[in-house]
Formats: structure tokens, C-alpha cells, sequence
């Protein structure tokens, strides 16, 4: 598929960088030449999230949390490639082989949690609305959290912030984390 022309914004943040830090430049250049910029999210777990598939592809940003930092890039650098082949993801969609063994499932990342975890993109599209898509992957025997059998020890590593996912004790820890908040200070009744 051709990338998308560039947008009004996306021609701003290229000309116009002056303020900007070196990991803005960096950013915007890797749009430029690869479609997407790969974020890291601090903590535990950890999130990742490309910038510029909107831009680049028309299709959702993708969030993945809780998979180690190689495996998560590997994962977004093959949805972007995709993109970037044709590919349209749209949520419920299952992914084949982007985890060996597993199919993941795309489901759409409700608002409030596209505002808490994907701050680059809200820099980079400035004031225009993006879509987005948590990749969930599933444990093991290839089943989903909201699935009978679930292996709940992939549970807390992995909290769902897709819409209408149901919000318990993990994901309440993830958002105090996310906020900066000591997620400790809550005690044992969060325990999942």
C-alpha cells in the first residue's frame, strides 16, 4: 500500500522544529522514513506503542503491554510491515503469527486509556483524533483472557484497556503506575 500523503501537521513537525528535543527529531524523522516511530512506556508492566501508523498507513495506532521490550518491538515492526503490504487491522480481528504459536486478537483502546499511554501520539497528531487498538495476546494454549481456561498467571502482566473490557484490580494498578501513583499504596485487596 503507498503511504498516505503527508498531512498538514506531519509537513508542521518536519519543518518546523526548533524547541524540539533530540527524541522529538527522532521521532518525526522515523515516521519520515519508516511510517512509525516505536514508544516505550516505563514500568511494570511495560507498554509499547508505534507513532505514526495514522500518519503513514490509515490504519490504528497499537498498544501492546506487558510483553518483553524485543519481543513487543518485533511485534509492532510486523503489524506496521503489514500496513505498510495492505493490511487494514480493524478490532476483534485475530493476528496470525505474530507470536509463535498464537493468534492475538486486536480489540479498539477505549478513550481514557488512549490518553494515559499514548502521549507521543497525542503530540504528534496534535489536536486530531486517532484510532487505536490493543494487540492482546493470549497465553499458552492459544486462549484469550476473557476465555474459559485462561491461564490467569498471563493476567496481571497483561491489563485490558480496550473498550468495554472489564476493569478490576489490574488494570487499576497499571493506571496507578501509569499516573505515577505507588500502586503498593493500595494494599491487598487489589491482588488478582
Amino acid at each position: 500500500m503507498p503511504r498516505r500523503p503527508p498531512s498538514e501537521r506531519f509537513r508542521f513537525l518536519q519543518n518546523e522544529q526548533s524547541g524540539f528535543s533530540n527524541s522529538d527529531r527522532k521521532l518525526v524523522a522515523d515516521v519520515a522514513k519508516f511510517g512509525c516511530h516505536i514508544v516505550h512506556g516505563d514500568g511494570s508492566p511495560m507498554w509499547n506503542y508505534p507513532v505514526g501508523l495514522h500518519e503513514s498507513f490509515g490504519n490504528p495506532e497499537i498498544v501492546v503491554i506487558g510483553l518483553q521490550l524485543e519481543t513487543a518491538q518485533w511485534v509492532l515492526n510486523e503489524c506496521a510491515r503489514r500496513m505498510s503490504a495492505g493490511h487494514v487491522f480493524t478490532s476483534k480481528e485475530r493476528g496470525f503469527e505474530l507470536l509463535e504459536g498464537v493468534e492475538c486478537e486486536f480489540r479498539e483502546v477505549s478513550p481514557p486509556w488512549v490518553k494515559d499511554l499514548m502521549g507521543y501520539d497525542h503530540w504528534f497528531y496534535g489536536k486530531r483524533n486517532f484510532p487505536a487498538l490493543q494487540c492482546v495476546y493470549p497465553d499458552l494454549r492459544n486462549r484469550l483472557p476473557w476465555q474459559e481456561g485462561f491461564d490467569p498467571r498471563f493476567r496481571k502482566r497483561q491489563p485490558l484497556v480496550f473498550s468495554g473490557a472489564e476493569q478490576g484490580p489490574v488494570e487499576e494498578r497499571f493506571r496507578r503506575m501509569v499516573h505515577g501513583e505507588d500502586p503498593e499504596e493500595l494494599g491487598d485487596h487489589l491482588e488478582s
